[in-house]
């Protein structure tokens, strides 16, 4: 039986300040990202 574990994706809700949700939006702008993609690459 194959180990689904890995394969599991999951959810990291967080809460943000207005401030830093300006900064990411910035940031995400300056590179052409999405607020995700950028947040899954630094996890990477």
């Amino acid at each position: 039986m194959k180990n689904k574990s890995t394969n599991k994706e999951a959810q990291l809700r967080v809460r943000l300040t207005p401030h830093q949700s300006f900064m990411l939006d910035e940031i995400c702008k300056e590179l052409d990202l999405t607020k995700s993609a950028l947040i899954r690459y630094i996890l990477d």
